[in-house]
């Protein structure tokens, strides 16, 4: 009685206009984006793993080398 009661909030939404021939068009950009995204990551880890085994071989070729020749 002395107090004001609490009473709701009230939101004012004004609903925008709904394209859904936009909303596909845009998933199909996202899609695309992820497809080039993983191609261009795996195109790299390739790289980087054909890097790592050159220097693996290289190091073999190496120490095979100071074995032979008698150093080690």
């Amino acid at each position: 009685m002395f107090f004001k009661r609490p009473q709701h909030l009230r939101f004012e939404y004004i609903p925008r206009y709904y394209k859904p021939e936009k909303d596909e068009e845009l998933k199909r950009k996202e899609r695309i984006k992820r497809q080039l995204k993983f191609q261009r990551i795996g195109i790299s880890e390739r790289r980087k793993k054909s890097l790592i085994w050159w220097f693996i071989i290289v190091g073999l070729i190496f120490y095979v080398y100071l074995v032979l020749s008698g150093l080690i």
